[in-house]
């Protein structure tokens, strides 16, 4: 959160918290620069402003993945070397890729760029040596310093947007620190409205493909480009006038609405997931001609059934390289019940097989699995199940005696990771190469871990050949010089709303030992519903959060409402279309839990109560004023909806059949005339507390319009 932003914030929330009940209100308005502050709002206090620095000095580190390279440049005894990877993290004032050689070392900055990098793609080691193979140009893709330049350097796509606007575009990051843009389609100028996402290359042909709404702005379609022609383009004393736009091929047009995601590239098979809804998403396999890679021979739909079901952001091809034929795929569905299982399908000669992972219903909870990846060089398979909000990582591997496509039995729960605690796995799961840099290991894996108490760092973990199984630290992510045994995690706890249903929420309350403004009053109390409507609130690191806690003796609590992602299909449905303010009925139940257990267990004060929200918790966060309007001291609302009709016709295009699947179809007399009566500007005149709100101007999803 910007400094002046949160300043503004705090400047509010104190204010209102601390006013006395019979206070008249005292109107004062004030301007500094655009913002405008009015009833009962204090001068900022520069005191405030300095002890909220350092919290905003927090650091990250996402890992994307590992510095791949071909078999022919490593030589066996030097696996220090090798041990590189790329995460994301920022030193100035936006996120930028970074290198690190090996676990601890320094972060090595790669780009430069006055915006945020929102992906990176580390090329593979087979991307590298087909491309260069193939391009006779390979001096102009590495480092020419380095004691082999056709493997050394640095090789990866990064995206970036403009503002926030989302209209991604893609960058390679190539010999010697330069940067080219990859100009994909013709945007005339940069005034159309183009996105790009999902870029992935493929790991043995010169080829990557990538997704883009190019052709009308709205549907997705999937596009082939080959490493021939971004070579070229990259070189310029080989590229002319006319060749500044790369070569691209269409090689499905998309007529659905929702999103096409590549999960994986692998020889002629494409692994795409189509996502229409949270409950409603297909994975399909395309399969190319391997003699002409620009052909589509064949679509094939992986997970079928009878009702609709979705796929989880997590699938991979795991066999049928150079097999006769036979390809296989690992995933995880909820089409078979509430979680997302892992499941299993495979295909030989026209014979396809399709089940459930062995022993997952036997020794695993029902939970959503949220992330796998698997070790095409030895058959093991690591998966995180999404458990109450945090992160279990299980690994499977093969039996020696079974064939490799057969199924995997759980070998253990991952017990390295348990030592981190609560907390949740950032960026996914990404094998190592062993070939490459791990000789002496059965597999490494790489990803992030975040605690509600620290900062996502990169880590790896390392299966040796006897049972050991180690978690290395890469990356210690900076906290602004504070002590981080001052921070405070959440509990977990549950209440009743109003019908009984039972809703997860996580209460961060202040630790005592840090505070000497306790009163007899208790804690105030800023409830923070998440945005979505099918997010979820987990247990992770928040620098503001521990501010709050720790300079201002706030308490804050998570409330997963109905309607939140990771606790099965029925319950992220059950805030649909008409059922909308039951969700907000949930954070009605949620103040009699602080006026009740809340204040007699948690020292929670029911008489100061806020709420804060963005996006779609912006509406929750204006809906709570409208419903519970004498429970409440103040609300912030930012970039929240606050008429569901002008969103959903406001919204960019790409994403209005999304969430109409939520909210309701605004085109129809019945539900328009229902989404306006529940809509916050119609009840505008109920809101009696003081408000925030805080809109961003190039806002895709949450028009600026709506603040």
């Amino acid at each position: 959160m910007p400094c002046r932003l949160a300043l503004s914030f705090i400047i509010l929330f104190v204010s209102a918290i601390n006013s006395a009940e019979d206070q008249a209100a005292a109107v004062m308005e004030r301007r500094t620069k655009n913002l405008l502050i009015s009833p009962n709002v204090p001068p900022a206090d520069p005191a405030l402003s300095a002890s909220i620095r350092p919290y905003q000095n927090s650091r990250r580190a996402i890992f994307v993945g590992f510095k791949d390279r071909p078999d022919t440049a490593i030589k066996h005894g030097e696996d220090e070397e090798y041990r590189g990877m790329y995460i994301l993290t920022r030193f100035a004032d936006s996120a930028q890729v970074h290198y690190v050689a090996q676990p601890m070392a320094m972060r090595e900055q790669l780009t430069y760029c006055d915006e945020p990098v929102k992906e990176c793609y580390p090329a593979t080691a087979s991307f590298r040596e087909a491309m260069v193979a193939e391009s006779n140009i390979s001096d102009s893709m590495h480092d020419e310093n380095t004691a082999d330049p056709n493997h050394e350097g640095h090789l990866f796509v990064f995206g970036q947007d403009s503002g926030g606007d989302e209209n991604t575009s893609y960058y390679l990051y190539h010999s010697g620190g330069r940067t080219s843009k990859l100009q994909l389609h013709d945007d005339d100028g940069g005034s159309k409205r183009i996105m790009h996402r999902s870029w992935a290359w493929n790991n043995n042909k010169p080829y990557a493909a990538f997704v883009s709404n190019a052709r009308d702005g709205t549907h997705f379609d999937l596009y082939l480009v080959s490493g021939k022609d971004i070579a070229r383009h990259v070189h310029a004393e080989q590229r002319t006038e006319n060749e500044d736009i790369i070569p691209t091929t269409s090689i499905y047009n998309n007529t659905k609405s929702g999103y096409l995601r590549i999960k994986d590239f692998d020889h002629n098979h494409l692994l795409v997931q189509h996502y229409t809804s949270v409950t409603d998403s297909q994975l399909f396999l395309f399969t190319l001609d391997e003699n002409d890679m620009t052909k589509l021979k064949d679509v094939t739909e992986i997970c079928e059934g009878d009702e609709p079901a979705s796929v989880g952001s997590s699938a991979q091809i795991i066999g049928g390289r150079e097999n006769n034929g036979e390809v296989a795929v690992a995933y995880s569905s909820d089409r078979d019940g509430q979680y997302k299982s892992l499941f299993l399908w495979a295909k030989s000669n026209h014979m396809v097989s399709h089940e459930g992972l062995a022993g997952i219903g036997q020794e695993i909870k029902p939970w959503d699995v949220e992330c796998l990846a698997y070790n095409q060089e030895t058959g093991d398979l690591v998966a995180g199940y999404n458990e109450d909000g945090s992160t279990m990582l299980y690994h499977w591997r093969h039996s020696t005696t079974l064939p490799r496509l057969d199924k995997l039995r759980l070998a253990e729960v991952v017990p390295a990771l348990n030592g981190l605690g609560m907390g949740v796995v950032a960026g996914g799961l990404k094998f190592a190469s062993i070939r490459s840099r791990f000789p002496d290991s059965r597999f490494v894996v790489g990803f992030s871990f975040v605690s509600p108490t620290s900062p996502a760092d990169a880590y790896i973990l390392e299966k040796e050949y006897d049972p050991n199984l180690f978690c290395i630290q890469y990356t210690k992510s900076e906290i602004g010089g504070l002590d981080s045994s001052t921070f405070s995690g959440p509990s977990l706890i549950r209440y009743k709303s109003f019908d009984g249903l039972e809703i997860p929420a996580f209460v961060y309350k202040p630790n005592a030992s840090n505070n000497d403004s306790c009163n007899s009053q208790g804690i105030p109390v800023l409830i923070h519903p998440h945005g979505g409507p099918e997010g979820q609130h987990r247990p992770t690191y928040s620098a503001f959060y521990q501010f709050l806690m720790n300079k201002l003796n706030v308490a804050i609590i998570d409330p997963n409402v109905r309607g939140s992602n990771g606790y099965g299909k029925t319950f992220v449905s059950l805030d649909n279309g008409r059922n909308r303010e039951d969700s907000v009925k949930d954070i009605g139940s949620l103040i009699k839990w602080i006026e009740t257990e809340g204040k007699e267990k948690y020292d929670l004060d029911p008489n100061r109560i806020a709420v804060w929200g963005g996006s779609y918790g912006g509406y929750m966060c204006l809906a709570t004023l409208i419903h519970f309007n004498d429970k409440l001291k103040c609300g912030i609302d930012m970039v929240g909806i606050s008429n569901f009709v002008t969103f959903l016709e406001n919204t960019a295009s790409y994403r209005r059949v999304l969430r109409r699947f939520k909210y309701g179809d605004e085109s129809d007399p019945e539900m328009r005339k229902f989404l306006n009566e529940i809509s916050p500007l119609t009840n505008a005149d109920k809101i009696r507390a003081p408000l925030f709100v805080c809109q961003g101007k190039n806002d895709p999803r949450v028009p600026v319009g709506e603040a």
